[in-house]
């Protein structure tokens, strides 16, 4: 095997160790002959005491040597004086009892007359030793010293024959070991084992012989088998050779026969072949022979007798594995403590093909007796089964039910003492039995079983608990295997300290590694396979049921050659040659070894639960071993171990075949399906220990026996259920322990249903990977896994950074060349591993693993080169070395089982329990997590313990003061594969910034922490969830946590909720009683299935562009966040005082704002956390809103129509200052700011007074700025670029506001102003003192300050404005005679010629009109006698200052003109044609009245409403040009942007708007209409006709009065309508089936083919089916 050589080699004396011969007798091999009398044996090691020197001696049937005379002494000294060290001193014979010196024969020294003592010997030690260095003489010495010694034995009794039976495979072996004047050649050999009915040994492969050769290992035997020549090789069966395993090639020649040489600590010679002569009895070899014979010449098998300690509770289990030879009688006996007796007693007959026997029961009072019938039984393995009910039990051959008893009484379960069987050879067993008996090891102390091994075992299982913390020895050793006296162990297991593992076999090192903890004073289970079997790894190591690779590990070239018999099994110590060096300390519990490597799954199911299954050994069991407990070995005192949550965990895949069993969450049923289909979540299973079988999602299933008891289903309720626990048996197929049957799925469909366990049931396949990602990338190998980048390629050390974001990862490492040989069938090309060159070719793993030799000769190198070297991985199985610069492909390698906890104090979990247990200690919740793998993601701590869950979402205690104690016990553990600050399935995305209040989610890459607990009982709530009062959080999604009994009723609540969707649910088993989504408390819940809302949390809002919020009222200034997603977490956890989210010019903000805001080119982005879908808003959304006009904007916040503000420029979130409102007086300066408009002159410059005129101009309500606040202050100095006049000034002699308000000078934002006689104030840019006084004659800008302009009820149309309750119409293109003005005026509503009525008017049209214009005075009735076509009376002032009237040209100057440059009213001729104003009063009724007409459809959703209307009226007049008219019905009042779907409803009015006077139409009114009434026509199309008349009217009168009247653009469609006048023109018939039609028609009802059954009325009037289906 190479390496270092074992310290535990014997090494022999310095004696020439022959074989002697005398004529009277031989001495065994190593044992030299004295005289004729003794054979001796002196080994220089192994190192004993006195004790122990005579305990080796007497093994050997010998004794300490006895020297009674000269010549044995001066024989001793010849064969001693060479030796050196501990290896010159050897005990003797010679020990003090009953107060002497006494030889080991029992004659005192006294006695003898020879002795050899060294001077001043002897004193008071107790032994004696012979000094070799000293010429042999004797001194006596400690007794527990340990040196040398020499043995001797009567060479009469040196040698008697043995026989030794075992089986191995089919057959039965006997070694021959005789006595020298026994010994046969190879004929007599053959013969004799003729006569037993076989032959000798045949051996066909490596297997067998290293059996044959190991099974028995004397030291210097040769073993005759089966092999000899003739005129060719043959055997004694007479077949040919196919394996040889020669010392040297044979010499030829006749009459050759093979022995088998035994030389078991000379690996070169142990087990090869020699040729000796056959017909020759040996003369200086010790010859024996092996026979071959039939299995069942080996005798029946022992009886196996299983202790079932505490009995068996209910629903236990016991499983027994065994085989029958051709004809035998087979018994199995269940006994009881109290009473004494046999629980039952079955005993069979099998005579190769069938079986048949009886059953004897006493359960409770009677006496069960029945025959089993005689019954096909297969040969092989079978099994034998027992499950025990709490009122009786059952018994299966091979799963199929041959009796069961019950019985109302006590049926003593937990009175049963032990299992018996007998006449079967016993493969397996596995009992279910609740107690253990736990042995504790004080240092210094062990436990040996002696002669443990009775058979040869090629392959081995050995499995045991341990629990220790003792840390001070470097390594201990808990179990070790060897032959007595033999300085190498067969096998040792070694705990390593701190951590780690270590196990030799046949004295050389197996494995070591450092990777796992089991010194931590908890229990851990650990199991170890070694095996010989091609093909297959060479050992396997479980530690806590999973699969554990070491660091090192020497099986590339070992060659297991099998366990030798007749050894000691020694617990808590090394045994041979280092005494207590290796103690173990600690307890131990449930030590066994098996015949076999056992499987994955059972070494799972024992590592489950240590004091609940048992698979005893089949060689060495743990009730055997705690039977032979010494004093010094305690039992360990019964503590409380947390219970694990399965047995065994993983997918349940169809044998075979890439599907799995799963279920469904929406239904209660199981699927056989796809893995990677719908599956893929819900195919992780566990069994409980309760023998539920679970299925780890969200929610949770498991499997449930229907009542019938054949029909399987999927239930949430995972209680502990008799009739629903299940087990795999060891074959995997799933067994209901209830009933005995087994899982099968019918064909053709899905359906999973209970029948007897045939092999037609179905076999499953324990996927024990839950580990590793089953997705893109994902492999697992050995205890890692892997991840193949394939479609990138990087630096060395680049690619080694992207492997350190998974937790422990790294490029990958490979450990020998049986890994470099796996890789290569892996990599389509060549990829980067973790093996780089630190100079001088020393070469090295990234993550520490020690560099295998080995794999130097599959490296091939580049010529040197001071560049760094790292090794890639090629497709022809080498590595190459490469410069680490260039760019390749690479695997990284993480661990199966990540250790990494991220810990978040103070937070809760949702998401779904994994099992219904609670860990006491949080060390072993986060085992058990590790463990599970995908199935377990967090470890949650409360008050009560620590619990295992799977989910993705953190829940934020809101309120820990009121529980103080339970906040500070809350923690989440977040088991995550990625390092701190990476997440995600593949570890690429990294943590983004989160707010303060939440935390970044390992699970999801998402800032987390928008969950949280409502109320009593607690339900969770999300922040995302909007209204909070609607919703709870469930499953992933928002869920209306009440539930309705229709879907119709439940659809009508949840289209009112943005996002939500109707789905069907149970019924909540809690609800709380705050209010439903309508605002009630408390709700009743019907049972079934009932209907909820459902919606995610991450709805999208409403988006708008270019669009800002703001506050009705000053609010909390906007946040700024680095990113749009920061952004949006701030505003859910701002609750109500975030409202919406903006992005503008590259930055995001939180805004607070109700109000909509235009914000032309300012590229703004703006969402708005809005919670009702489009129509709905208030509290619970259920308040209907109207639909907007196409200039506004519907608000989802409030439910209105927005479009009043608008930010024109210095865009930010507030706007604050470039905002403009709709009712400030339009035009360039005008500005909005905290409810007020304000006038900012920036180009001009006039006196204080001309600047008060200027802002008195704009209306009554408009005076210079008055200040009112150091805010408003503030936002002026801003937005003035000079200082400008304020409304302040002492023109009166004391300093007042414009308004009249005389304020102190002395307020806070008015300080230490420096006021001069005769000044006004003026305000200054920022920067510049805010205020200061100057002479009021200067010329400065000024700023105007008023409250909104009132609405205006004046046409929008192009051309008119509005100024104090008057509206103006000027086109300055039109010009004509004054007649023909007043004509073009009053071709509008009570539209005249100007006519001004004050001084402030003359001033404000001269302001806004320039140039010359007809006005509406004249003198036409009476010279000089001035008067307004309106009819309005003359102000004196206006007349006396300016009007001028030219008396020129006779007096014919009847009309006046009015100049606006000089304000001057002038005469001119009436007929020179001048441009003109029109004026008419605001309160004009601009709207005519359409009787009887309506819209089709239901208005209140289609139109925009008003409350009455009048307010209808001025909203449409707000809204012009898109508002046309109003609509009046019963339900409200609505404005239209179009008419042309008016059409006749008796019970609604049509307001159309219009500007024209009667006579005139269109925008300009200056078409003409007929005067005579209009008829009544319907333009709907719902109606057509071929007729040329309807009811007696033309149909083109409705066209053409449809082409003049309306802007419809398509008249082809209007036809009469049939009123009470024209209905006389009709004849009875005719009258009555129109008006049917009409009724339907307005109440839009479906026409039958019966209503046109009249042709003659049907072509005048026909129902359109495609508009009224």
């Amino acid at each position: 095997m190479g390496g270092a050589e074992s310290p535990w080699k014997v090494v022999w004396g310095p004696l020439a160790l022959l074989f002697v011969s005398s004529g009277l007798g031989w001495c065994p091999p190593k044992w030299i002959p004295y005289r004729d009398e003794f054979c001796l044996y002196l080994p220089t090691a192994p190192a004993l005491s006195w004790k122990e020197a005579r305990a080796f001696c007497q093994d050997q049937k010998a004794d300490l040597v006895v020297i009674k005379d000269y010549s044995k002494q001066m024989f001793l000294r010849d064969h001693t004086e060479g030796a050196r060290g501990h290896a010159s001193y050897f005990w003797i014979g010679l020990a003090w009892r009953e107060a002497q010196l006494t030889w080991v024969d029992g004659t005192p020294i006294s006695q003898s007359w020879y002795s050899h003592w060294l001077q001043g010997h002897p004193g008071k030690k107790h032994c004696t030793q012979l000094v070799g260095i000293y010429a042999a003489q004797w001194r006596d010495w400690d007794c527990e010293a340990s040196t040398s010694f020499i043995c001797e034995k009567p060479m009469k009794d040196a040698f008697s024959s043995s026989t030794r039976k075992v089986r191995f495979r089919s057959h039965c072996y006997v070694f021959h070991f005789p006595s020298l004047r026994e010994q046969r050649s190879w004929g007599e050999a053959q013969s004799f084992c003729q006569e037993l009915g076989g032959n000798l040994a045949v051996i066909h492969d490596e297997e067998e012989n290293t059996f044959l050769s190991s099974a028995f290992p004397e030291d210097g035997w040769y073993l005759w088998i089966g092999l000899h020549l003739e005129a060719m090789w043959k055997w004694s069966d007479a077949s040919a050779p196919t394996y040889l395993r020669w010392d040297a090639a044979p010499s030829a020649g006749q009459d050759r026969c093979v022995v088998l040489s035994l030389r078991p600590l000379d690996g070169g010679q142990h087990g090869t072949w020699k040729a000796r002569p056959c017909q020759v009895r040996p003369a200086a070899e010790y010859v024996g022979f092996i026979c071959q014979l039939q299995y069942d010449s080996c005798g029946p098998p022992e009886p196996v007798r299983f202790l079932l300690p505490g009995g068996m509770g209910p629903y236990a289990t016991a499983d027994v594995t065994f085989s029958l030879t051709a004809h035998a009688t087979f018994s199995l006996v269940l006994t009881c403590f109290h009473p004494n007796g046999t629980l039952f007693l079955i005993i069979f007959e099998y005579n190769a093909t069938h079986i048949h026997g009886s059953i004897f029961s006493e359960q409770g009072r009677f006496l069960v007796h029945k025959n089993y019938p005689r019954a096909p039984f297969s040969p092989g393995l079978n099994t034998w089964s027992f499950i025990s009910y709490p009122d009786g039990f059952a018994c299966f051959f091979n799963h199929q039910e041959h009796f069961r008893l019950s019985d109302s009484q006590n049926a003593f379960l937990a009175n049963i003492s032990s299992l018996q069987i007998s006449g079967a050879t016993v493969a397996n067993a596995s009992l279910e039995y609740p107690l253990s008996s736990d042995l504790r090891f004080p240092h210094g102390n062990s436990l040996q079983l002696e002669d443990a091994v009775h058979y040869y075992l090629c392959n081995f299982t050995f499995g045991l608990w341990i629990r220790s913390a003792f840390l001070d020895s470097p390594r201990m050793c808990a179990v070790s295997y060897s032959l007595k006296w033999q300085q190498q162990a067969e096998f040792a297991l070694f705990l390593l300290s701190p951590s780690g593992l270590e196990f030799h076999a046949k004295g050389a090192l197996l494995f070591s590694g450092t990777r796992v903890l089991l010194l931590d004073g908890s229990w851990h289970h650990l199991a170890v396979s070694v095996t010989n079997t091609p093909g297959v790894a060479p050992f396997k190591v479980f530690v806590d049921g999973e699969t554990w690779q070491p660091d090192v590990s020497e099986s590339g070239g070992f060659l297991w050659k099998g366990l030798s018999l007749g050894g000691r099994l020694s617990l808590g110590q090394l045994e041979g040659g280092h005494g207590g060096a290796s103690f173990y300390v600690g307890d131990l519990s449930e030590v066994n070894l098996w015949d076999r490597a056992l499987s994955e799954f059972s070494v799972k199911q024992l590592s489950a639960l240590r004091n609940r299954w048992k698979f005893p050994g089949n060689v060495v069991s743990w009730s055997q071993l705690v039977a032979k407990k010494p004093p010094g070995v305690q039992f360990s005192p019964t503590s409380e171990e947390p219970d694990r949550p399965f047995v065994w965990f993983g997918l349940l895949r169809l044998r075979g075949k890439a599907l799995v069993l799963c279920t469904d969450p929406e239904r209660s049923i199981l699927h056989i399906q796809p893995l990677l289909g719908p599956c893929a979540t819900r195919a992780l299973w566990g069994l409980q220990l309760n023998g539920r079988l679970r299925n780890v999602a969200d929610p949770p299933a498991c499997l449930l026996v229907a009542s019938g008891g054949s029909s399987v289903l999927s239930s949430w309720d995972c209680s502990p259920d008799a009739r629903s626990s299940f087990r795999l048996l060891q074959d995997m197929r799933l067994q209901n322990l209830h009933s005995g049957l087994c899982l099968f799925q019918e064909a053709g469909n899905a359906t999973l249903y209970l029948g007897k366990c045939t092999l037609q049931a179905l076999f499953f396949f324990l996927d024990w990977d839950v580990h590793c990602l089953h997705s893109r990338g994902w492999r697992p190998w050995k205890d890692r896994c892997l991840f193949f980048v394939l479609d990138a390629a990087l630096e060395w050390s680049q690619a080694q950074r992207f492997c350190q974001r998974f937790h422990g990862g790294s490029l990958l490492s490979l450990n020998s060349p049986q890994d470099l040989m796996w890789l290569q069938g892996q990599v389509p090309g060549s990829l980067w591993t973790g093996l780089h060159s630190s100079g001088r070719d020393l070469w090295s793993w990234l993550d520490g693993t020690r560099f295998n030799q080995a794999l130097k000769r599959f490296m091939f190198f580049l010529e040197p080169s001071s560049m760094a070297v790292c090794m890639l991985a090629l497709t022809s199985g080498f590595l190459k070395a490469e410069p680490c610069h260039r760019p390749h492909r690479w695997i990284c390698q993480a661990p199966r089982q990540s250790d990494l906890y991220m810990t978040f104090p103070g937070k809760s979990f949702v998401g779904t329990k994994i099992a219904d247990l609670s860990f006491p200690s949080l060390q072993a919740a986060k085992q058990q997590c590790s463990a599970l793998g995908e199935g377990c993601d967090v470890v949650v701590s409360t008050m009560t313990g620590h619990h295992l869950m799977m989910g993705k979402r953190f829940v934020t205690l809101e309120d820990p003061g009121a529980a103080a104690a339970a906040a500070a016990a809350a923690a989440v553990h977040v088991k995550t594969r990625c390092s701190p600050g990476y997440s995600g399935q593949d570890c690429q995305s990294m943590c983004p910034r989160c707010e303060p209040s939440l935390s970044c989610n390992p699970l999801t890459g998402l800032c987390d922490g928008f969950l949280y607990y409502r109320e009593a009982p607690a339900l969770i709530a999300s922040l995302k969830c909007l209204p909070l009062e609607v919703w709870i959080f469930e499953r992933g999604s928002c869920w209306s946590y009440e539930r309705y009994s229709s879907q119709v009723e439940a659809k009508a609540v949840c289209k009112r909720y943005l996002g939500s969707t109707v789905r069907k649910v149970p019924p909540l088993s809690k609800v709380p009683a705050g209010p439903s989504a309508d605002g009630r408390r408390g709700f009743q819940q019907p049972g079934g299935s009932l209907w909820a809302c459902q919606r995610g949390e991450d709805v999208k809002l409403p988006s708008f562009r270019e669009k800002l919020l703001l506050p009705h009222q000053e609010a909390a200034p906007e946040q700024r966040h680095a990113s749009w997603q920061e952004a949006e977490d701030a505003c859910y956890l701002q609750k109500e005082r975030c409202t919406g989210l903006l992005s503008l010019k590259g930055a995001h903000y939180t805004v607070a704002g109700t109000v909509l805001v235009d914000s032309p080119g300012s590229g703004a982005l703006l969402s708005v956390k809005a919670a009702c879908s489009p129509g709905f808003c208030g509290k619970h959304c259920q308040r209907r809103s109207s639909p907007c006009l196409s200039t506004h904007t519907y608000n989802p916040l409030t439910g209105r129509c927005d479009g009043s503000l608008s930010c024109v420029r210095r865009f930010s979130p507030s706007c604050l200052h470039g905002l403009v409102h709709s009712r400030c007086p339009r035009g360039p300066g005008w500005w909005f700011w905290g409810g007020h408009c304000y006038y900012v002159e920036e180009q001009g410059s006039k006196s204080w007074q001309e600047a008060k005129a200027a802002c008195q101009a704009y209306g009554e309500n408009v005076t210079l700025l008055v200040l009112s606040s150091a805010k408003e202050k503030a936002w002026v100095a801003a937005m003035v670029q000079r200082g400008s006049w304020t409304g302040l000034s002492d023109a009166g002699g004391v300093w007042r506001w414009e308004e009249g308000r005389a304020d102190s000078l002395s307020l806070p934002w008015l300080p230490n102003v420096p006021l001069v006689s005769g000044g006004c104030l003026e305000i200054r840019p920022r920067g510049d003192p805010d205020l200061a006084a100057s002479p009021c004659s200067h010329l400065r800008p000024w700023v105007c300050e008023g409250l909104w302009a009132p609405l205006s009820s004046c046409p929008a149309e192009p051309g008119w404005s509005h100024w104090n309750g008057s509206c103006y119409l000027w086109d300055s293109s039109s010009a004509g005679a004054w007649p023909e003005a007043l004509e073009a005026c009053r071709r509008f509503r009570k539209t005249e010629l100007l006519y001004l009525t004050t001084l402030q008017e003359m001033d404000w049209v001269r302001s806004h009109f320039q140039g010359t214009f007809w006005t509406g005075l004249n003198d036409r009735k009476e010279e000089s006698v001035f008067r307004w076509s309106a009819l309005e009376p003359l102000s004196k002032q206006v007349a006396h200052r300016y009007l001028r009237d030219d008396m020129a040209n006779g007096g014919r100057k009847d009309c006046v003109w009015f100049d606006s440059a000089t304000g001057l009213l002038s005469d001119a001729s009436c007929g020179e044609e001048r441009p003109f104003l029109c004026k008419c009063p605001e309160a004009t009724e601009w709207f005519d009245q359409w009787t009887g007409y309506g819209m089709v459809g239901e208005p209140s959703l289609l139109y925009p409403s008003a409350e009455t209307l009048e307010g209808a009226k001025r909203e449409c007049l707000l809204e012009r040009p898109v508002c046309v008219a109003v609509l009046e019905t019963r339900s409200g009042f609505y404005l239209l942007s179009s008419k042309d779907d008016a059409s006749p409803k008796a019970d609604s009015v049509l307001h159309v708007w219009t500007i024209c006077a009667e006579g005139f139409s269109g925008l300009a009114c200056r078409k003409t209409s007929a005067g005579a009434a209009r008829p009544a026509c319907d333009c709907s199309g719902t109606l057509k006709t071929t007729a040329e008349k309807v009811c007696g009217v033309p149909v083109q009168t409705c066209v053409e009065d449809c082409q003049q009247m309306t802007p419809r653009t398509n008249c082809s469609f209007c036809i009469p309508v049939c009123t009470e006048a024209s209905l006389s023109f009709l004849d009875p018939e005719e009258f009555a089936l129109v008006t049917m039609i009409q009724f339907k028609v307005s109440h839009s009802l479906n026409l039958t083919t019966e209503d046109e059954r009249d042709r003659t009325v049907s072509s005048k009037v026909v129902y359109d089916d495609t508009k009224y289906p």
